[in-house]
Protein backbone atom coordinates (compact mmCIF):
# COMPACT_ATOMS: atom_id res chain seq x y z
CA UNK A 1 0.00 0.00 0.00
CA UNK A 2 2.72 2.31 0.28
CA UNK A 3 4.25 1.79 -2.79
CA UNK A 4 0.53 2.50 -4.43
CA UNK A 5 0.18 5.69 -2.20
CA UNK A 6 3.17 6.59 -3.25
CA UNK A 7 2.86 6.53 -6.86
CA UNK A 8 -0.47 8.39 -6.71
CA UNK A 9 0.89 11.19 -5.00
CA UNK A 10 4.31 11.66 -6.19
CA UNK A 11 4.27 9.34 -9.66
CA UNK A 12 6.02 6.50 -10.03
CA UNK A 13 9.46 7.69 -10.65
CA UNK A 14 10.00 10.14 -7.77
CA UNK A 15 8.09 7.57 -5.61
CA UNK A 16 11.35 4.93 -6.20
CA UNK A 17 13.48 7.56 -4.94
CA UNK A 18 11.72 7.95 -1.95
CA UNK A 19 11.38 4.62 -1.31
CA UNK A 20 15.01 3.58 -2.22
CA UNK A 21 15.92 6.92 0.33
CA UNK A 22 13.50 5.43 2.96
CA UNK A 23 15.81 2.18 2.97
CA UNK A 24 18.86 4.00 3.54
CA UNK A 25 20.65 4.92 6.71
CA UNK A 26 19.10 7.67 8.48
CA UNK A 27 21.72 10.82 9.46
CA UNK A 28 22.08 12.04 12.88
CA UNK A 29 21.25 15.71 13.28
CA UNK A 30 21.76 18.07 15.92
CA UNK A 31 20.52 21.40 17.09
CA UNK A 32 23.72 23.63 18.87
CA UNK A 33 22.51 26.11 21.60
CA UNK A 34 24.96 28.24 20.97
CA UNK A 35 26.92 29.80 18.00
CA UNK A 36 27.14 26.71 15.48
CA UNK A 37 30.21 27.43 13.80
CA UNK A 38 31.82 26.92 17.35
CA UNK A 39 30.21 23.31 17.98
CA UNK A 40 30.99 22.16 14.15
CA UNK A 41 34.30 23.03 15.12
CA UNK A 42 34.78 21.50 18.54
CA UNK A 43 33.15 18.52 16.62
CA UNK A 44 35.53 18.40 14.09
CA UNK A 45 38.48 19.23 16.87
CA UNK A 46 37.30 15.35 18.15
CA UNK A 47 37.57 13.78 15.17
CA UNK A 48 34.10 13.98 14.11
CA UNK A 49 32.77 14.56 10.98
CA UNK A 50 30.72 17.31 11.60
CA UNK A 51 29.05 19.67 9.50
CA UNK A 52 26.88 22.69 9.15
CA UNK A 53 23.31 21.25 7.66
CA UNK A 54 21.91 23.31 4.72
CA UNK A 55 17.83 24.02 6.04
CA UNK A 56 18.07 24.59 9.96
CA UNK A 57 20.42 27.80 10.60
CA UNK A 58 21.36 25.90 14.22
CA UNK A 59 21.73 22.12 12.82
CA UNK A 60 24.38 19.95 12.67
CA UNK A 61 24.82 16.71 10.83
CA UNK A 62 26.96 14.22 12.47
CA UNK A 63 27.50 10.85 11.35
CA UNK A 64 27.66 8.26 14.11
CA UNK A 65 25.86 7.89 17.16
CA UNK A 66 24.94 11.78 19.00
CA UNK A 67 27.98 13.20 21.15
CA UNK A 68 27.51 13.78 24.48
CA UNK A 69 28.48 17.55 24.87
CA UNK A 70 26.67 19.88 26.31
CA UNK A 71 25.92 22.20 23.57
CA UNK A 72 23.68 20.11 21.57
CA UNK A 73 20.64 17.93 21.32
CA UNK A 74 19.58 15.61 19.67
CA UNK A 75 16.93 17.06 17.01
CA UNK A 76 16.16 16.40 13.91
CA UNK A 77 16.42 19.86 10.85
CA UNK A 78 13.21 19.03 9.34
CA UNK A 79 11.74 19.54 13.04
CA UNK A 80 13.89 22.63 13.97
CA UNK A 81 12.29 23.80 10.25
CA UNK A 82 8.65 23.18 12.10
CA UNK A 83 9.54 25.42 15.24
CA UNK A 84 11.28 28.30 12.90
CA UNK A 85 7.90 27.96 10.38
CA UNK A 86 5.96 29.35 13.82
CA UNK A 87 7.91 32.16 13.73
CA UNK A 88 7.82 32.59 17.90
CA UNK A 89 8.78 36.17 19.42
CA UNK A 90 10.50 37.01 22.47
CA UNK A 91 7.68 37.43 25.21
CA UNK A 92 4.88 35.68 23.73
CA UNK A 93 2.45 32.76 25.10
CA UNK A 94 2.71 29.63 23.36
CA UNK A 95 0.90 26.39 23.62
CA UNK A 96 2.61 23.44 22.73
CA UNK A 97 -0.59 21.26 22.06
CA UNK A 98 1.58 17.87 21.76
CA UNK A 99 4.63 18.01 23.42
CA UNK A 100 6.32 15.10 23.70
CA UNK A 101 9.24 14.53 23.83
CA UNK A 102 10.05 18.16 24.16
CA UNK A 103 11.91 18.85 21.40
CA UNK A 104 9.89 21.85 19.71
CA UNK A 105 8.74 22.74 23.38
CA UNK A 106 12.36 23.66 24.01
CA UNK A 107 13.23 25.54 20.91
CA UNK A 108 10.23 27.61 21.08
CA UNK A 109 10.86 28.27 24.76
CA UNK A 110 14.72 29.49 23.78
CA UNK A 111 12.90 31.43 20.54
CA UNK A 112 10.26 33.16 23.27
CA UNK A 113 13.20 34.10 25.46
CA UNK A 114 13.14 34.72 29.28
CA UNK A 115 9.96 37.14 28.91
CA UNK A 116 7.65 34.44 27.27
CA UNK A 117 6.02 31.01 28.24
CA UNK A 118 5.69 28.12 27.12
CA UNK A 119 2.52 25.68 28.03
CA UNK A 120 3.40 21.77 27.17
CA UNK A 121 0.59 19.71 26.95
CA UNK A 122 0.84 15.81 27.06
CA UNK A 123 -1.87 13.37 27.60
CA UNK A 124 0.02 11.05 29.25
CA UNK A 125 -0.30 10.49 33.01
CA UNK A 126 2.57 11.36 34.68
CA UNK A 127 4.38 12.79 32.18
CA UNK A 128 5.00 16.26 33.13
CA UNK A 129 8.22 15.57 35.31
CA UNK A 130 10.07 13.71 32.32
CA UNK A 131 8.92 16.25 29.75
CA UNK A 132 10.46 19.19 31.80
CA UNK A 133 13.33 17.54 31.85
CA UNK A 134 14.04 16.92 28.43
CA UNK A 135 12.92 20.53 27.51
CA UNK A 136 15.23 21.72 30.25
CA UNK A 137 18.18 19.93 28.46
CA UNK A 138 17.50 21.84 25.34
CA UNK A 139 16.66 25.54 26.08
CA UNK A 140 19.73 27.32 27.65
CA UNK A 141 19.46 28.53 31.36
CA UNK A 142 18.28 31.99 32.10
CA UNK A 143 17.88 33.19 28.87
CA UNK A 144 14.46 31.08 27.68
CA UNK A 145 10.95 31.29 28.60
CA UNK A 146 9.09 29.76 31.74
CA UNK A 147 8.05 26.05 30.58
CA UNK A 148 4.63 24.78 32.27
CA UNK A 149 4.08 21.12 31.97
CA UNK A 150 0.28 20.17 31.63
CA UNK A 151 -0.68 16.91 30.98
CA UNK A 152 -4.33 16.13 29.12
CA UNK A 153 -6.03 16.22 25.83
CA UNK A 154 -6.46 19.78 24.01
CA UNK A 155 -9.76 18.81 23.92
CA UNK A 156 -10.43 19.14 27.06
CA UNK A 157 -8.20 21.92 27.71
CA UNK A 158 -9.54 25.06 29.45
CA UNK A 159 -10.37 28.16 27.13
CA UNK A 160 -9.58 30.76 29.60
CA UNK A 161 -6.43 32.12 28.82
CA UNK A 162 -5.77 32.47 24.61
CA UNK A 163 -1.95 32.23 23.28
CA UNK A 164 -0.52 34.58 21.06
CA UNK A 165 0.87 30.61 19.06
CA UNK A 166 -0.51 27.34 19.48
CA UNK A 167 1.46 24.42 17.85
CA UNK A 168 -0.03 21.35 17.12
CA UNK A 169 2.71 18.68 16.15
CA UNK A 170 -0.04 15.87 15.47
CA UNK A 171 0.32 12.54 16.31
CA UNK A 172 0.77 10.79 12.76
CA UNK A 173 1.62 7.84 11.06
CA UNK A 174 5.63 8.93 11.12
CA UNK A 175 5.72 7.67 7.67
CA UNK A 176 8.43 10.71 7.34
CA UNK A 177 10.95 8.50 9.50
CA UNK A 178 10.54 5.48 7.79
CA UNK A 179 15.22 5.71 7.96
CA UNK A 180 14.81 5.69 11.76
CA UNK A 181 11.68 3.47 12.31
CA UNK A 182 11.79 1.44 9.45
CA UNK A 183 9.30 -0.94 11.31
CA UNK A 184 6.53 1.45 10.87
CA UNK A 185 5.74 0.15 7.36
CA UNK A 186 4.84 -3.50 8.91
CA UNK A 187 2.96 -2.32 11.48
CA UNK A 188 0.55 0.05 9.92
CA UNK A 189 -2.24 -0.23 7.09
CA UNK A 190 -3.55 1.92 4.72
CA UNK A 191 -6.92 2.53 6.63
CA UNK A 192 -5.02 4.08 9.66
CA UNK A 193 -4.18 7.08 8.09
CA UNK A 194 -8.16 7.91 7.96
CA UNK A 195 -8.12 7.05 11.69
CA UNK A 196 -5.41 9.31 12.30
CA UNK A 197 -6.64 12.16 9.80
CA UNK A 198 -9.39 11.87 12.41
CA UNK A 199 -7.93 12.45 14.86
CA UNK A 200 -5.69 15.33 13.93
CA UNK A 201 -8.67 17.13 12.47
CA UNK A 202 -10.32 17.01 16.01
CA UNK A 203 -7.50 18.23 17.53
CA UNK A 204 -6.51 20.75 15.69
CA UNK A 205 -10.55 22.42 15.78
CA UNK A 206 -9.93 22.13 19.45
CA UNK A 207 -6.53 23.96 19.75
CA UNK A 208 -7.89 26.56 17.31
CA UNK A 209 -10.27 27.63 20.01
CA UNK A 210 -7.05 28.58 22.23
CA UNK A 211 -5.68 31.21 19.35
CA UNK A 212 -6.46 34.55 20.27
CA UNK A 213 -7.93 37.16 18.03
CA UNK A 214 -4.32 38.00 15.82
CA UNK A 215 -2.91 34.82 16.95
CA UNK A 216 -1.38 32.31 14.82
CA UNK A 217 -2.07 28.13 14.87
CA UNK A 218 0.54 26.07 13.14
CA UNK A 219 -0.05 22.49 12.22
CA UNK A 220 2.57 19.97 12.17
CA UNK A 221 3.14 16.18 11.12
CA UNK A 222 6.31 14.08 10.23
CA UNK A 223 4.54 11.73 7.60
CA UNK A 224 4.32 12.39 4.18
CA UNK A 225 0.94 11.35 3.46
CA UNK A 226 -1.69 13.95 1.53
CA UNK A 227 -4.52 12.48 4.00
CA UNK A 228 -3.06 13.43 7.07
CA UNK A 229 -1.50 16.66 5.37
CA UNK A 230 -2.68 18.41 3.12
CA UNK A 231 -6.30 17.11 3.17
CA UNK A 232 -6.18 18.19 7.26
CA UNK A 233 -5.12 21.08 6.71
CA UNK A 234 -7.22 22.27 3.60
CA UNK A 235 -10.97 20.86 5.39
CA UNK A 236 -9.61 23.17 8.46
CA UNK A 237 -9.50 26.13 6.15
CA UNK A 238 -12.59 25.56 4.49
CA UNK A 239 -14.56 24.79 8.25
CA UNK A 240 -13.08 27.96 10.23
CA UNK A 241 -13.60 30.86 8.16
CA UNK A 242 -12.49 32.95 11.32
CA UNK A 243 -8.83 31.90 10.61
CA UNK A 244 -7.01 32.98 7.21
CA UNK A 245 -3.93 30.48 6.00
CA UNK A 246 -1.36 32.89 5.75
CA UNK A 247 1.96 30.23 5.12
CA UNK A 248 5.06 30.95 2.92
CA UNK A 249 8.98 31.82 3.61
CA UNK A 250 9.10 33.33 6.81
CA UNK A 251 12.03 36.47 7.05
CA UNK A 252 15.22 34.09 8.06
CA UNK A 253 14.63 30.93 6.47
CA UNK A 254 15.04 32.03 3.11
CA UNK A 255 17.94 29.44 2.37
CA UNK A 256 14.87 26.67 3.16
CA UNK A 257 12.59 28.10 0.33
CA UNK A 258 13.39 24.70 -1.99
CA UNK A 259 11.38 23.43 0.56
CA UNK A 260 7.71 25.07 0.55
CA UNK A 261 5.26 24.09 -2.07
CA UNK A 262 3.56 26.08 -4.94
CA UNK A 263 1.05 26.89 -1.87
CA UNK A 264 3.86 28.33 0.65
CA UNK A 265 3.33 25.30 2.91
CA UNK A 266 6.55 23.39 3.91
CA UNK A 267 6.91 19.80 2.60
CA UNK A 268 10.01 18.57 3.29
CA UNK A 269 10.91 14.95 1.58
CA UNK A 270 13.81 12.54 2.38
CA UNK A 271 15.03 12.15 -1.69
CA UNK A 272 14.96 15.79 -2.37
CA UNK A 273 15.85 17.35 0.31
CA UNK A 274 17.60 14.79 3.02
CA UNK A 275 15.19 16.28 5.52
CA UNK A 276 12.67 13.14 7.32
CA UNK A 277 9.63 13.90 5.69
CA UNK A 278 7.56 16.67 7.46
CA UNK A 279 4.87 18.91 6.93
Amino acid sequence: WLVEMGSEELGDEEADLLMETNNGEAVTVLRALGPRDEEVAALCAEGRDARASRWAPQAVVCPGPPPERRGLIAQGEASQLAVLLCQPKPGERILDAAAAPGGKAAYLATLAGPTGEVVALDPRRGAAADLLDRIAAGSPAGESARVIPAEGRIEDMSTNCPFDLVLVDAPCSGLGTLRQHPEIRWRLSRADLEDLAGRQSSMLAAASRHVRPGGRLVYATCTVSRRENEEVAGAFVEQHPEFEERMGVPAGLETAAPLFDDKGRLKSLPHRHGTDGFF
